[in-house]
């Protein structure tokens, strides 16, 4: 599993590359058209990278992977309002449950220049 973002301002280093097949819920298969690297400023003010992010225009939403973050020794602890992010023993973000979906509160620093700018929406 990866990061994905619709948003290719998100990236602050971006790679052009042959389409990744992604597998959506609805078993249709949509591509992505580059990977890079993503920096979120959370709402505890700390920097997030993200790498190897994949950007996938046809994506109507931001995915931030937890198996990705797992494995990169961040703690997830999720509960029925929300969610933190615990890094070295600190939480680095929250997040807040909206129906089925939790979504991480912060946003994009550092974007790479773009000129067909459309507006982010939270991290998912």
């Amino acid at each position: 599993m990866q990061h994905f973002t619709p948003y290719i301002e998100d990236f602050t280093t971006y790679t052009q590359l042959k389409g990744v097949e992604i597998s959506l819920g609805d078993n249709s298969i949509i591509k992505s058209t580059g990977v890079g690297s993503v920096t979120i400023r959370t709402n505890r003010g700390y920097d997030l990278i993200l790498s190897d992010v994949l950007h996938v225009p046809k994506m109507h939403s931001h995915i931030l992977s937890t198996s990705v973050l797992t494995l990169k020794g961040t703690i997830v602890a999720f509960d029925h309002t929300g969610f933190a992010l615990k890094h070295s023993e600190r939480t680095i973000a929250d997040g807040h449950q909206n129906g089925s979906l939790y979504w991480l509160v912060g946003h994009q620093v550092l974007k790479l220049p773009h000129p067909l700018h459309q507006p982010s929406l939270p991290w998912l």
